[in-house]
């Protein structure tokens, strides 16, 4: 598990014994409160906090919690032609928002992470436009997830940069774009900032504690301090699963939480950045066509010298 990291799951536990689904407003800025006080390095919620939940005055104190804290981080969903996006909490700046949008790849499964993207106009333009909708922004957009790691790694005085051929550079480890043709998506434009997931494990990426865990005191404060903490649900009934490459060998091993999702890539780009964990990479497309021809050349050379079949097999 990476220590840097801690999940605050919101479990079926928790929603039964609150009796609030979704979770109310004055809920989430308790939690906030509780994390704050042992000074965690970043907060990211991984909650839509669009409509408000509950009553007026924990909204009110919600959005002054956040606005107040530069390091907590809101999360939205990015628009596009056939959905009209979803924004983060009104009143928030734009700093602190970024996109919770995981592409994926044929049968839903989840291998690649945006760092970057732009909206696309949708359909209807909902009254008021909003961060995450607008389609002609003056910048590329951040991921939830980089702005966590951006956060974190300001802390160890590593600055963020672009390289000349546009790829992000962590201090001095680069973090290269997916190529357009990239391995097995030969068939397949890829959109540039996206990385391929190197998932740290099917189930213990990071710790795991309960909401419930956090308003009564029973998660040790060292648990907290200088780690990156991600809010978000970890309930089935909420539904917000993905399916990941895992093989579902076990129970449930192939579904993980998208809020535990989101923290195998703030994990993936702290490792790389500051353990120099490698990323997952594949052979340039010239090179893919080289080791085809030879393969193929080796197997007819191999059939046409043994003309015995029993020695060929």
């Amino acid at each position: 598990p990476d220590e840097r990291l801690l999940v605050v799951g919101i479990n079926e536990n928790d929603i039964q014994s609150r009796r609030e689904d979704p979770l109310e407003d004055g809920t989430v800025a308790d939690l906030l409160e509780a994390l704050q006080q042992h000074e965690p390095r970043a907060i990211g919620v991984d909650i839509g906090r669009d409509i408000p939940q509950g009553d007026p005055a924990g909204r009110d104190r919600l959005i002054n919690i956040v606005q107040n804290d530069p390091n907590i981080i809101m999360a939205c969903l990015l628009s596009s032609p056939t959905f009209p996006g979803v924004p983060a909490l009104e009143g928030v700046s734009d700093d602190q928002v970024g996109f919770a949008d995981l592409p994926t790849d044929p049968k839903g499964i989840v291998r690649r992470g945006l760092l970057f993207s732009i909206p696309e106009a949708p359909p209807v333009m909902p009254a008021g436009q909003h961060h995450c909708n607008d389609a002609e922004p003056e910048f590329d957009l951040p991921s939830f997830s980089l702005l966590l790691a951006l956060v974190y790694l300001e802390g160890e005085g590593i600055e963020v940069g672009v390289t000349e051929s546009l790829d992000l550079a962590f201090g001095d480890r680069v973090i290269p774009s997916l190529a357009p043709r990239f391995g097995g998506y030969s068939d397949v434009d890829l959109p540039p900032y996206q990385v391929m997931i190197h998932y740290r494990s099917a189930r213990n990426a990071a710790a795991v504690v309960g909401l419930s865990e956090v308003l009564n005191g029973e998660v040790p404060p060292e648990m907290i301090r200088d780690r990156v903490v991600l809010i978000g649900y970890t309930s089935l009934v909420a539904k917000d699963l993905v399916t990941t490459p895992y093989l579902a060998a076990q129970e449930y091993i192939r579904e993980m939480p998208g809020v535990v999702v989101h923290a195998q890539i703030v994990s993936q780009l702290l490792a790389a950045t500051l353990d120099g964990r490698p990323l997952i990479w594949g052979l340039p497309t010239v090179a893919e066509w080289l080791l085809i021809w030879l393969w193929g050349l080796g197997g007819s050379l191999l059939a046409y010298r043994i003309r015995r079949v029993s020695l060929f097999w």
